[in-house]
């Protein structure tokens, strides 16, 4: 992270600007929508696992992402 950034915030403030994606497939969608549209962006990295994520949960996110995000993604 860039120096004085810190993740130790209010998770409301953290998302502010697109930082965190969070939600449903359509909600997910959108969010990366805008970021694609509005920056430009070609690849984007996702992190679906965090320390003490059971692994069931995330193979379960990067299908669910697979098969019903990502396909509202295609124009």
């Amino acid at each position: 992270m860039p120096g004085g950034d810190t993740l130790r915030r209010a998770f409301g403030e953290l998302a502010q600007g697109g930082r965190f994606i969070v939600g449903g497939p359509e909600s997910c969608a959108q969010q990366v929508r805008e970021h694609i549209d509005r920056l430009g962006v070609t690849s984007l990295f996702f992190r679906v696992q965090w320390p003490g994520m059971p692994q069931e949960l995330v193979l379960a996110s990067l299908r669910r992402a697979a098969e019903e995000m990502l396909p509202l993604l295609r124009r």
